[in-house]
């Protein structure tokens, strides 16, 4: 949540009193004078105070789960099982995983942290295990890195492709990108003629996927986990 939204619909002020608070310097955070009222703000992370008098922050939501095949990355459908069904409150994933890949998937009410992390220009990183149905080569670790042009002149992001065991009928990888087109780790090996067998997330960020999540299980973040992610989008607090 932004400060003037707080300040407006929470604090039931004008837009007149609120940007006299701001220039009277009346509002800290974290004990510092707030001068930018689209701050973003968070019970988690800040105490929020007007003139000394401490305010009541509103804490958002922030889970990791260990998406199964088989889940949509929605937040509701008429016909498909969502990723967001299991929760009560209102919350949305945090870019998408499509419904045939598994693995860590974060879920948040945060606007800002939801629209920021998956932008290309905070360059953070998604690392998947991958299998595929041929053979890897030094090749393709190759052209991964200069960047993969897909069929239509789509050009993606140079990437990162580590080969953990390669043969001729199946090939085990791990790889790393820094965005998120739609379906683009399957499109990248099937620009090198290569078909995506089984597909896994296993890292967002600095948050690595655990053993202690099974298939469909989810968890809270903790403090310390919700500031690294603030970090990635370079968010305050």
């Amino acid at each position: 949540m932004r400060l003037y939204q707080y300040l407006l619909f929470e604090k039931k002020l004008s837009k007149n009193s609120m940007r006299r608070l701001i220039r009277s310097n009346a509002i800290r955070l974290n004990d510092q004078i707030v001068t930018d009222e689209a701050i973003e703000i968070d019970g988690w992370l800040h105490q929020l105070m007007i003139y000394d008098e401490p305010c009541q922050l509103i804490r958002h939501s922030y889970y990791m789960m260990n998406k199964p095949k088989g889940l949509i990355s929605a937040t509701e459908d008429k016909k498909l099982p969502t990723v967001c069904d299991q929760f009560s409150e209102k919350i949305w994933p945090i870019g998408r995983l499509d419904r045939n890949t598994e693995g860590l998937l974060l879920l948040t009410d945060n606007g800002q942290l939801s629209f920021r992390l998956p932008l290309p220009k905070y360059k953070v990183e998604k690392v998947y295990r991958v299998k595929v149905n041929g053979l890897l080569t030094a090749n393709e670790v190759e052209q991964f890195a200069r960047g993969i042009e897909f069929y239509g002149g789509i050009y993606c992001a140079p990437a990162k492709l580590e080969i953990i065991d390669a043969n001729q009928n199946e090939s085990e990888a791990r790889v790393t990108i820094t965005e998120g087109k739609f379906h683009q780790v399957k499109k990248m090996f099937l620009a090198v003629n290569l078909y995506v067998t089984y597909l896994q997330r296993i890292q967002y960020g600095p948050l690595k996927l655990g053993y202690d999540l099974q298939p469909g299980e989810f968890r809270a973040l903790s403090i310390d986990e919700i500031k690294m992610l603030w970090d990635c989008a370079q968010l305050q607090y």
